[in-house]
C-alpha cells in the first residue's frame, strides 16, 4: 500500500509539473508576441530603452528558449549584433548550458513515458549512443555538440534518458556549445559593424572549425566501429 501511495504521489506531481509546463507555454503565447521577440530590432529597442536589465531580460531568454523550444541559432545571432562579441558569447553560452541542464533535469524526472510520447523519433537517434554516454559521457556530449546532427532541445531532453552522468552532460554541454557560438556571435557582430577583417577572419574560423569538427567526427565514428568488431577491445 505504501508504495502504491508512493508512486501515485510521483504520478500525480509528475502530472501537476506537466500542466504547469502546459500553463507557461501558454501564458508566454497568450501575452506575449514571438514574432517580436523573435526579433533583433525588438531585443535592440529593448536595450535602449531598459539598459543593463535589458542584459538579464536577454540571459533569462536565452535559459527559457532552451527549455521550450525556441530557436537557438537566431539568439546567437542576436547575441552578436545586440550586445557584442565577449558579452553575447558569454550570454548565449551560460544561457543555453543552464538552460540545457533544466531540460535535462525534467526528462530525468518526468522520466521515460511521459518524454517518449512527444519526441520519440529524437530519444530512438539518441539512445544509439547510450553504452558510449555512459562510458565516456563527457567526450561523447562534448562531440555530439559540435557536430550539429540533432535538434538542440529536443537533444536535451532526449539525454536525461540516458545513462550519462550530470557532471559529464554538463561540461560536455559547456564545453561542446563554445566554438559553434563563438563563431556565430563574431560573424554576426562583424556583419552588424561592417568590419571587413572581423567578418574574414570569422569566416575562416568558422570553415576551419567545421573541418576539424568533420575529422573528429568521422575519427570518433571509426573508433566506434572498431570497438563493436571487437567487443574486449578497451574503449580509450
Amino acid at each position: 500500500m505504501p508504495m502504491k501511495k508512493s508512486l501515485s504521489a510521483a504520478n500525480i506531481t509528475k502530472f501537476i509539473l506537466l500542466l504547469l509546463l502546459l500553463a507557461t507555454f501558454f501564458i508566454l503565447a497568450r501575452y506575449t508576441s514571438l514574432d517580436q521577440l523573435l526579433s533583433i530590432d525588438y531585443l535592440q529597442s529593448l536595450k535602449d530603452k531598459y539598459g543593463i536589465w535589458s542584459h538579464l531580460f536577454f540571459f533569462v531568454f536565452c535559459i527559457v528558449s532552451t527549455v521550450t523550444f525556441l530557436p537557438p541559432l537566431f539568439l546567437s545571432v542576436a547575441a552578436g549584433v545586440i550586445f557584442g562579441k565577449f558579452l553575447g558569447f558569454t550570454y548565449i553560452v551560460l544561457g543555453f548550458t543552464i538552460g540545457s541542464m533544466i531540460s535535462f533535469a525534467l526528462a530525468r524526472f518526468l522520466g521515460k513515458s511521459f518524454i517518449e510520447g512527444l519526441m520519440s523519433r529524437y530519444l530512438k537517434q539518441v539512445m544509439k549512443y547510450d553504452q558510449k554516454l555512459q562510458d565516456k559521457g563527457l567526450l561523447t556530449i562534448f562531440i555530439l555538440r559540435l557536430i550539429p546532427i540533432f535538434h538542440f532541445n529536443f537533444f536535451n531532453y532526449a539525454l536525461g534518458l540516458t545513462k550519462v552522468t550530470w557532471k559529464d552532460y554538463f561540461w560536455g554541454t559547456f564545453l561542446g556549445v563554445m566554438p559553434g557560438t563563438l563563431v556565430i556571435v563574431v560573424f554576426s557582430h562583424s556583419v552588424a559593424s561592417a568590419n571587413a577583417v572581423d567578418i574574414v577572419v570569422s569566416l575562416v574560423l568558422g570553415i576551419v572549425l567545421l573541418v576539424a569538427f568533420y575529422l573528429v567526427y568521422k575519427k570518433y565514428l571509426k573508433k566506434d566501429k572498431k570497438q563493436k568488431k571487437d567487443p574486449l577491445r578497451p574503449i580509450k
